[in-house]
């Protein structure tokens, strides 16, 4: 890795900081290519259980039962039963979201540690996000069987679909981010697509520029099967960390400007007592510095996370009894 990363070798330093949007990530990623490089490997390595199950599945069900009639429900079911097991792959999603968040904001991230630590910490959450999106996926992909010819239904399908894929990456982000309840993390992911709305098209464009590179090597490699090497070595090394990176930029910086940055404006004029944060780094010290909250404030610092004084408190009492 000697081509990507040279200690000795002079750099352009660190960009002015008035550079914003596109081109601050433009510079991230130019910058931080090695660690895209490594997490992009990480979490392919980390897939290829539920795709070698997919597969498994695929050639065990595919064969016809005979019960189903309709060729589209068929189809339907089959496509279910092969994506089964992504329905668990939250955890994973949730640790490669970490990283790629990290990068994104130009910090230093232990990747293998960063990774399995937040698929621990966020396991039961993050399942509970891939189960939803698997199921909200599969009914949209039933709907375009069902509308196709239909182009008034068929459209609100598909702007349905992408809207969820958004609401999905906000999701993620609040799982490794913010301590919320699912049911918090679906209402504000919907709100913040309205809310910060160019930032939310940004990342959408993202996602839809990643899918539709996907097919292309795709359809490359069915029509020419020689550049199947070339479509590996995409997979392995930018498919998934390179456009992740543009669209956890952009929606990460409406997490901060519409959630987290609201949240200490109420802490430091009034005393907040239903949304508890993350401290996720020291880039950001407004959002992560205890020296911004009173000394009489109800919350204290406790493993990097706000935490009610009281509940802390009471915790330690029991401890000591």
């Amino acid at each position: 890795m000697a081509f990507l990363y040279n200690p000795q070798k002079e750099g352009s330093g660190i960009h002015k900081d008035g550079k914003k949007g596109f081109s601050n990530c433009l510079s991230i990623l130019f910058s931080k290519i090695k660690e895209l490089i490594l997490s992009n490997l990480l979490y392919f390595a980390f897939l290829l259980p539920f795709v070698a199950l997919s597969a498994i599945i695929a050639y065990s069900v595919f064969p016809d039962t005979g019960v189903l009639k309709n060729i589209n429900v068929q189809f339907t079911f089959q496509i279910m039963l092969m994506s089964l097991p992504f329905a668990f792959s939250g955890p994973v999603t949730a640790g490669f979201t970490r990283i790629i968040r990290d990068i994104g904001r130009e910090e230093h991230s232990f990747i293998w540690k960063d990774f399995i630590s937040t698929v621990k910490r966020c396991f039961r959450k993050s399942v509970i996000v891939s189960i939803i999106s698997y199921v909200f996926y599969m009914s949209a992909f039933f709907a375009f069987l069902v509308y196709w010819g239909s182009w008034v239904f068929f459209a609100v399908a598909l702007i349905t679909m992408l809207y969820y894929s958004i609401m999905e990456k906000y999701m993620y982000l609040m799982t490794v981010s913010l301590d919320l309840s699912v049911i918090k993390m679906i209402k504000n992911s919907f709100l913040l697509i309205l809310a910060s709305f160019k930032k939310s098209m940004a990342a959408l464009l993202a996602n839809i520029i990643s899918v539709a590179l996907f097919i292309s090597y795709i359809l490359f490699v069915a029509y020419m099967p020689t550049t199947i090497v070339f479509f590996i070595l995409l997979l392995l090394f930018f498919q998934f960390s390179f456009p992740s990176l543009f669209s956890t930029y952009y929606c990460f910086n409406a997490i901060i400007e519409k959630v987290v940055d609201p949240y200490y404006e109420e802490i430091n004029n009034s005393n907040a007592d239903d949304t508890i944060v993350d401290k996720t780094d020291n880039k950001n010290e407004k959002y992560v510095d205890e020296n911004n909250i009173s000394e009489h404030s109800d919350y204290v610092y406790e493993n990097g996370k706000l935490v009610r004084r009281d509940i802390k408190e009471q915790e330690q009492l029991f401890k000591d009894n």
